[in-house]
């Protein structure tokens, strides 16, 4: 069976964000102080999909 891996720090960084900008979409690190909102949401938008 041939090697599935792919190298991902091989491979070139795709920056998109001036794209993004242009639509009022920006990207950042989630910091520990986003935590709450980030899961509030997850559970508010999959909780049907996965509960728990």
């Amino acid at each position: 069976m041939a090697d599935m891996l792919v190298k991902l720090y091989s491979q070139r960084k795709a920056d998109n964000r001036d794209i993004l900008a242009k639509e009022g979409i920006t990207l950042r690190r989630a910091l520990a102080i986003d935590k709450q909102p980030i899961v509030n949401f997850i559970s508010s938008q999959f909780n049907d999909i996965c509960s728990g």
